[in-house]
């Protein structure tokens, strides 16, 4: 077959180029949304935010960080974001500017747990790119350091009621 004649006959089909670029495309959105869905399931680990769009993964040790995860987000590589999620804190934009700026101590903080990370993004590995739903959230019962109120939790290690 002639190359005219190919043309011909294809030039109406999606590309190959296309057909990539949708499937990179649809890849990225999804591990975002897998991301945005685990921030939502986590919330501010300072305060009760819980909206995806507010919360922030902050690396607790910035010698650890290999990539933020919103570059490897673009990167579309679940290993490498499986990976860099266990060494960060879920806060909110708030909470983390005041990181930041040394008004709050990241020291007690505890990092996300990297089994939980692993089975949240399993079916997303598994399977091609789709995530599982977030697991039910779990409230810990704690007394306040400060107050003495009684109050729950997600975090294990919660030591006060507010901030």
């Amino acid at each position: 077959m002639n190359s005219k004649k190919w043309y011909q006959e294809n030039k109406n089909k999606p590309s190959v180029k296309d057909r990539s670029l949708r499937y990179h495309k649809q890849k990225k959105k999804e591990i975002r949304d897998a991301v945005d869905s685990l921030k939502s399931f986590l919330g501010c680990n300072l305060c009760e935010e819980s909206q995806s769009c507010c919360l922030d993964l902050h690396h607790l040790n910035s010698f650890e960080k290999e990539e933020s995860i919103s570059n490897l987000g673009n990167t579309k590589s679940v290993k490498k974001i499986i990976k860099e999620i266990p060494k960060c804190v879920c806060v909110c934009s708030n909470c983390h500017r005041k990181i930041h700026a040394g008004v709050i101590d990241d020291s007690d903080l505890e990092t996300i747990d990297s089994e939980l990370v692993e089975s949240y993004f399993q079916d997303f590995k598994k399977q091609r790119y789709k995530y599982t739903e977030a697991p039910e959230k779990i409230l810990y019962d704690h007394k306040c350091d400060c107050c003495g109120e009684k109050f729950q939790s997600k975090r294990s290690n919660s030591k006060y009621c507010s901030l």
